[in-house]
């Protein structure tokens, strides 16, 4: 596979099929595809988000499906359909892809394009533009805008009102894009994020190797070791828990991971914590634990949390800045407790534990409330794109 000279159309390298642009796009008198673009299908909410989204309307619609990235591999690379078209740009950084998804909206002319990520938004709409408007144009954001992020704010300020539709995870986030004095009142939509197919999940217990046998009830938790999802904060809150006989898993990867394990040593707790790294299916092991905690001090629309739900486990998320609290129902299907905050997190947990609110099937009901393919008809509609059974706008 070349860098762009030609734009380099991929379809599942990992099959060994490979294509050049020129041979995979279809005709004017064809179908134009619905393309996303994120710059890799490497382990993210956004990125699975967005795999999903492409699987499941591939069934849906006429229309072919590209996933546009700037390069190959990533945990979720295997997990694309065969059906969808991997356009791989061949940027090393998202700031390089601006010729070359310049150069494909120009040729390709797509029925529309969706983008996620801040930085990934900007420089999709430069595209867009200098391509001259040729489809319509969707950017989704995944996450709250805070106050000290002034860069971020100007931009997604100079660029959003550019595009067709922002597209906002929650009511919460929706508020939040505008509390920040971006202008899209006119063009904002609320849609949620698909959930897995939760019928699909197996129960298997070969997933547990990392704790000690006989299995003991453990807490999970799952996200990317970052300053966002507040483990230091879980960490601490577990080490007060009165019962010592459960266990912390969590599962992700990330910067944080040597000052994490540094303070389980400290708290005395590193025999009862297992970081045990990214898992691409994080419900193979949530379905186990016996409590799910999202600890957060900020967060978008958490896949993590109404996967977890979808299992039928009981949860425990903080009150933070995003889709929590709508997402729990104010609390109805599970605990909630203040960001950064040990103590209110601990004593929630340990509520939990003895009482978790909700039956699974509740919590199960929820999570179904977002199946993926409700979800893709909302994007649909957007697009000004047809389903397989309807006619053609």
């Amino acid at each position: 596979m070349t860098p762009l000279g030609l734009i380099s159309v991929t379809t599942y390298f990992s099959r060994t099929r490979e294509h050049q642009l020129a041979s995979t796009m279809k005709s004017e008198s064809q179908i134009p595809p619905i393309a996303f673009f994120v710059p890799s299908v490497i382990g993210g909410g956004a990125q699975r988000v967005f795999v999903t989204l492409a699987n499941t309307l591939v069934d849906m619609t006429a229309h072919p499906i590209h996933l546009v990235v700037i390069r190959d591999g990533g945990e979720f690379w295997s997990e694309v359909r065969p059906e969808v078209e991997i356009v791989n740009l061949g940027a090393s950084r998202m700031r390089y892809a601006l010729p070359a998804l310049t150069r494909y909206l120009q040729t390709v002319r797509p029925q529309a394009l969706c983008s996620t990520l801040t930085y990934c938004n900007v420089v999709t709409i430069l595209a867009w533009r200098l391509a001259g408007r040729p489809c319509r144009l969707l950017v989704r954001e995944a996450n709250v805008v805070r106050k000290e992020e002034s860069v971020r704010r100007a931009l997604m300020r100079l660029t959003y009102p550019q595009a067709d539709h922002v597209i906002a995870l929650s009511p919460e986030l929706h508020s939040n894009i505008l509390d920040a004095n971006v202008p899209v009142r006119d063009s904002i939509a609320t849609i949620g994020n698909p959930a897995l197919d939760f019928q699909a999940i197996e129960r298997t217990t070969a997933a547990l190797d990392f704790l000690p046998r006989p299995n003991p009830r453990f807490i999970c938790a799952v996200g990317s070791l970052t300053y966002q999802k507040g483990f230091d904060t879980l960490l601490t809150a577990f080490a007060r828990l009165s019962d010592t006989s459960v266990h912390l898993v969590i599962l992700g990867e990330g910067e944080l991971r040597p000052s994490l394990e540094a303070q389980s040593e400290k708290l005395g707790i590193a025999h009862r914590v297992h970081l045990v790294g990214f898992v691409a299916r994080p419900t193979d092991i949530v379905q186990h634990a016996s409590l799910f905690v999202l600890s957060s001090r900020w967060e978008g629309f958490p896949n993590v949390l109404l996967e977890a739900l979808g299992t039928g486990v009981p949860v425990v998320a903080t009150d933070c800045p995003g889709a929590n609290r709508s997402i729990l129902r104010d609390g109805e299907l599970g605990h909630l407790a203040d960001p950064d905050d040990p103590d209110a997190l601990a004593h929630s947990i340990a509520e939990a534990l003895t009482d978790p609110r909700a039956t699974p099937t509740e919590r199960q009901e929820r999570a179904q409330e977002f199946a993926a393919p409700k979800i893709a008809r909302e994007y649909l509609d957007l697009f000004g794109a047809a389903s397989k059974t309807a006619p053609e706008r």
